[in-house]
């Protein structure tokens, strides 16, 4: 398999890989809304935020917080989106709006870094 196929190959699993963080926090929020409440569940959701990964088979020091997880995902799907692009430059409004939709996952992410918030969960889901 050369380059090419490998980067493109690999920006579409770190893709899915970025769905299931989304769908990890909305499944989180709807799950403990429903056992919590909206005002209850915000502590959980906090305690989920600073869980680390991976939770087995890795000594503490060196597991990552779930943040950091998602920000290293977004920084890999950037850095093979680059060398794809390089490889084939993109034109078009694909293009312009994958970069649109990659800045509201960096935003969203921003926002949940700093805390889980459901609207922000919602939209990064989305």
């Amino acid at each position: 398999m050369d380059t090419y196929r490998l980067m493109v190959w690999l920006h579409i699993v770190l893709g899915i890989v970025l769905t299931g963080q989304a769908l990890f926090w909305m499944v989180m929020l709807a799950g403990l809304r429903q056992k919590f409440g909206a005002a209850g569940a915000m502590p959980w959701l906090m305690e989920a935020k600073a869980a680390r990964w991976p939770h087995v088979a890795v000594p503490q020091p060196l597991r990552l917080p779930l943040p950091l997880v998602a920000w290293a995902t977004i920084a890999a799907v950037v850095a093979t989106g680059i060398v794809v692009g390089m490889t084939r430059p993109p034109a078009g409004g694909f293009w312009t709006a994958k970069m649109v939709l990659l800045a509201g996952v960096a935003l969203a992410q921003l926002v949940l870094t700093v805390r889980p918030l459901p609207v922000a969960i919602v939209l990064n889901f989305l």
